[in-house]
Formats: structure tokens, C-alpha cells, sequence
């Protein structure tokens, strides 16, 4: 993972840390993508595909949620008591 940049304050830093991993995720993907697609056509491609696709989007939906603070079944962002933020911090160990 990067480092993060000193100079930062602490929320600003955590969202960076966010970026860095789904930036990572979305990397990998697309590099699993690139050998998938040399592959054949048929249905276990078909369905690599679809569980590489799944994985992606649930991906997006963590960044969201706890970079974001957006619900993915709503769209809509929600908001976060502090004592939510410091129990989700701890939890993902950023």
C-alpha cells in the first residue's frame, strides 16, 4: 500500500486510504480482466466474468459506504454519529 502523506489531517488521510484501496481493487480487476478475455468464448468464461464483475461492484460498494458514507441500496449518504465513525475506523484497522 502507499504511504500516506504526512501532511495530511486525520479525516483527509483516512479517505486517502480508502482511495489507495480501492484503487488497488480496481487494479487487480482489471488485470484479471485482461487475462480472462484471452480465454475463449463459452460459458466458463461467461461466468468468470460475472464473478469477476460481482466482486467489482462489491468492491465499489465498501468504498462507498465506508469511504463514502453512501448506502448502497439507497444511494443516498448517510450520516455517521462519531461514536459510528471511531467503532468503523477500529474495525477496518486503516
Amino acid at each position: 500500500m502507499a504511504s500516506t502523506p504526512k501532511d495530511l489531517s486525520r479525516e483527509t488521510r483516512k479517505l486517502y486510504q480508502y482511495l489507495v484501496l480501492i484503487t488497488s481493487e480496481v487494479s487487480w480487476y482489471l488485470a484479471a480482466l485482461d487475462v480472462l478475455i484471452a480465454f475463449p468464448e463459452g460459458a466458463a468464461r461467461g461466468q468468470e466474468l460475472a464473478i469477476l464483475s460481482n466482486g467489482l461492484e462489491y468492491a465499489n460498494d465498501q468504498a462507498r459506504y465506508f469511504g463514502l458514507g453512501i448506502d448502497h441500496r439507497t444511494d443516498k449518504k448517510r450520516s455517521l454519529s462519531p461514536a459510528e465513525v471511531r467503532k468503523l475506523t477500529r474495525r477496518l484497522a486503516l
